[in-house]
Formats: structure tokens, sequence, C-alpha cells
């Protein structure tokens, strides 16, 4: 798609909120983009709608928190809730396509140094991306998806997105049926999460899955919050890679794929091989909650449900 891919400078400015950053090649992928960009924090999100956000302020919470363990001083000059939100507001608006939607943010003293499309030089400090948004197939929600593990890959600080992880799990291949995504393990072999996923499993009616060691997910969160009102039991532990097999129904949480069933997990069968009916209620009541929860980025209203403390 010709002008897929479009980076904007958050200008900090009511009036005119983002400027377009020219690129000096069109990019054929979001990744080829990124590559391109200084190394800091991200958050990423999808649309709906076209126009709206589910949980916008826990994902500003994330990145303000990324940044002050990143040991980042004067930040906050630079990163302003309310100029993120006009400048998602403003950019989304003539986006032909449901969007991925991507902010980085650089380090205070290692700025982008950019060109607007009409020539202005720029620095920046805080970029937002958009890229088409695709769901995965319906075969891979129908039918379930396989993952493997990946055992040399780890976060340094499992509480900081950075870019520098995002390039660093480049090579493990995502988003094919047979290996769709990589399991990260911890010590003792516990299940940490997906290289840009968590990971739950059902054992009977108690749904597992781990904050410890692992990325906060806003989407694992809620998906948390759900399930208690559906009556299943929470259990915030991490799942050994030797109980895999004693597992019911598994799947994949994240803020661009909702839930995502897992009928196999490094070669062993989950369950009877299928996705489970738990996890399809689940999938339902995301889909639910985005239909009550989601909103346009501006102006601001109340986030329901989910707050900003994780």
């Amino acid at each position: 798609m010709r002008d897929a891919f479009r980076l904007y400078a958050i200008t900090g400015d009511a009036a005119q909120p983002a400027r377009r950053i020219a690129l000096d090649s069109e990019p054929d992928s979001a990744h080829a983009l990124y590559a391109q960009l200084p190394a800091g924090v991200y958050t990423a999100m999808r649309s709906y709608d076209r126009e709206r956000f589910l949980a916008l302020d826990p994902h500003f919470e994330r990145t303000e928190r990324s940044m002050e363990l990143s040991g980042w001083e004067n930040w906050r000059v630079h990163f302003r809730r309310d100029d993120i939100r006009r400048a998602i507001q403003a950019t989304i608006a003539d986006y032909p396509t449901e969007a991925f939607v991507r902010l980085d943010v650089f380090p205070p003293d290692k700025p982008l140094r950019a060109t607007a499309l009409d020539g202005t030089p720029l620095v920046v400090h805080c970029v937002l991306s958009l890229s088409p948004w695709t769901a995965p197939p319906e075969a891979f929600v129908r039918e379930g998806v396989r993952v493997e593990f990946v055992e040399s890959l780890h976060r340094q600080t499992p509480l900081i997105k950075s870019a520098d992880f995002a390039l660093a799990r480049h090579p493990y291949p995502l988003n094919t049926q047979d290996a769709y995504e990589h399991l990260m393990l911890g010590d003792g072999g516990k299940i940490l999460e997906g290289t840009s996923s968590n990971f739950f499993a059902f054992f009977g009616e108690e749904l597992r899955t781990t904050t410890e060691g692992v990325l906060a997910g806003i989407t694992q969160r809620l998906v948390c919050e759900l399930a208690v009102g559906l009556g299943f039991r929470v259990r915030d532990e991490a799942i050994g890679r030797d109980e895999i097999e004693r597992a019911d129904e598994a799947f994949l949480t994240s803020s661009t794929r909702g839930v995502l069933p897992v009928v196999a997990v490094g070669g062993a069968r989950i369950g009877t091989g299928v996705p489970g009916e738990r996890t399809l209620a689940l999938r339902e009541a995301l889909m639910r909650a985005v239909v009550a929860r989601a909103q346009r980025a501006w102006p601001v209203a109340a986030e329901a449900g989910l707050g900003t403390s994780h």
C-alpha cells in the first residue's frame, strides 16, 4: 500500500500536534521503519473503528515507568499525555485503514534529528508511527496456533519496554500458524512470556499467568479482570515447562492481537488440540469490553474500568 507507513513528530503544539517526517525511502515493513530510529522506549496498540483506542492511560503509564527505570532525567519536559493524545487523534483521522500505532520516546540527550515534509529540520523526542493493522487470520482463531520456546532471548530489565529488545527478537519468526510466537523461559524452566505477548493456561477452572519477571501486559491485566468476572480463578504464578502437558487450554494476549488460542507449546499438545471453550469465552468477553471501553484519543474522557495503576 503506497504511503502505508507514516512517521510523525509530536510537537507539543495544540494547533499542530503532529508533523509528518519525511522518510528517505518508503519502508517495506514496520520493522524496517523502526530499525531507522534511535534506541529508546516504546508502546504499541491498534485502533478500533478507525479512531478508538483501548486503555491509553495504562499505555502511557507503562512508558513513563520504562523511562524512570531507564534512569532518564527530565523526561517529563518532552512526554506529556495530552500532547500525545492530540497527536494520536490528529494522525489517525485521515489514515485509510485500521492502524497499528507505535509511540517511541528517545533518551533526552539522544533525540531523533529528522526533516519535516516541508523541509524544516526537526529535533524530535517523541514520534508516532502508523502502519496497517492486520487481524490474525480467522483460521488461527478457529484452529489455534502453535508456539515454540526460545532459551537464548531474555529481557535485561523486564519492566522496561525497550526498542532494543524489539530489534533483538526479530530473528525469531512470528505469525505463522506453526510457530506463531516464541516463549521465553526463566529459572527452573518457568514460562515467562512471549517475545511480544503474555502467556496464559487453564488448569481446570484455574487460569494461570505471571506478572513477575515479565513486561506488564495491558491486555493481560484486562483479561485477568474479565476472567474473574466469568467466574474463573486467576493465579499469578509462572507455569513450568514440565507442567504444560497438563494444561487444558492455553492462549496468548497482546494489545494488537487480543486473545489468540494456543493448541501446542514446544511440540506438546494442549488439551484436545483445538481452541477451548474457556479461551473462546474470554476472547468474546474482550471483544465486548472493547465495544464498551474503547474511546477516541482526544478529547479526553474517563476510561472505563481499567485504571492507570498496574
